[in-house]
């Protein structure tokens, strides 16, 4: 049991540190992200990315809010499973809170993705169809793959969240990849 929340907890925090915003070593530290191979790609206009930047933006911060309710729920079920007989069904209540909030950020995430879409005209939106589904990618379409991951407009690595989903990198899945509702959602029996 103590394996699986390890596990769980392990899993939880990397997607947090991901959904934060957070670059590692490679990301290239607090370096501010370049929109130009995006807004030159689909021809955006400063009004649609300036939406889709403060459509991101509101999407990470009510996502941080509900990663800050999960902690102090995931030290409760640490300390309870620390005890030499620890209660299972406080344990399994606690666990059942964590999968709410979760379900919640998925929620977020759905909305936000839903929100980020509705900002690109129908022909931007074939365009970054074409762009993620393209078999031969370029760095500068890697690019601007990575930037619309990073804006809500096509999924990305990682497990089913948001900027992450099915496939081997951002956006990969394409248009036809975006969440719908209810995708990156576990039950809660699967998470331990």
């Amino acid at each position: 049991m103590k394996t699986k929340l390890t596990i769980l907890t392990t899993v939880t925090l990397l997607g947090a540190s991901m959904l934060l915003g957070q670059r590692g070593p490679r990301g290239g530290g607090d370096r501010a992200p370049s929109f130009d191979g995006l807004v030159a790609a689909l021809d955006l206009t400063e009004a649609q990315l300036t939406q889709l930047q403060e459509n991101a933006a509101s999407g990470r911060e009510a996502t941080q809010l509900l990663m800050q309710d999960i902690r102090p729920l995931q030290e409760q079920i640490r300390a309870e499973l620390d005890k030499d007989a620890p209660d299972p069904a406080l344990v399994g209540d606690l666990t059942v809170k964590v999968d709410a909030i979760h379900d919640k950020i998925g929620e977020v995430r759905d909305k936000t993705h839903a929100d980020a879409v509705a900002i690109l005209t129908p022909a931007q939106q074939e365009t970054l169809t074409t762009l993620a589904s393209s078999e031969e990618k370029t760095r500068e379409t890697f690019g601007v793959i990575r930037t619309a991951a990073m804006l809500g407009l096509l999924e990305g690595p990682g497990p089913g969240g948001f900027g992450h989903g099915p496939g081997h990198g951002p956006g990969f899945g394409g248009m036809e990849g975006m969440r719908g509702p209810g995708s990156g959602r576990r039950a809660p029996t699967e998470a331990l």
